[in-house]
């Protein structure tokens, strides 16, 4: 009898440490706070994506290219306010259009010259790099 009485206090001894113990450790993997206090986001590598790229567009004398080098930053700079402001519609939304620049990217590729495609292709990829960390 008396030993029932140990197990029984020791059990509730034991699950209200637990409870203690999981409240204790239930953080955001995105915060220095548990959910219960005042939450501090650290910002992931989306919330940073460098606008570096934009800055420095090429310029071409092809009309088309250009319009299309506009339109190309445009959309990084979109996608870098959207990813900044946490908007994940219009980051989807954006993210819907990728396919058509790439294609027009493609197709805007085959009217420049070597060194011209060279420029481009240096400039595309820096944008695609600093969207992907």
């Amino acid at each position: 009898m008396k030993i029932s009485y140990i197990v029984f206090f020791l059990g509730i001894a034991l699950s209200i440490s637990s409870c203690n113990n999981s409240k204790k450790s239930e953080k955001d993997p995105n915060t220095n706070q548990s959910k219960d206090s005042t939450i501090v986001v650290q910002p992931t590598s989306l919330d940073t994506i460098s606008l570096s790229p934009i800055k420095k567009v090429p310029k071409f004398e092809n009309k088309e290219v250009d319009n299309f080098v506009q339109k190309t930053k445009l959309y990084f700079e979109q996608i870098a306010e959207a990813t900044q402001a946490g908007n994940d519609s219009k980051i989807l939304e954006l993210q819907l259009k990728a396919n058509d620049i790439d294609e027009n990217y493609k197709k805007v590729l085959k009217k420049l010259d070597t060194e011209q495609q060279k420029n481009l292709r240096n400039w595309y990829m820096q944008l695609v790099d600093a969207a992907s960390k």
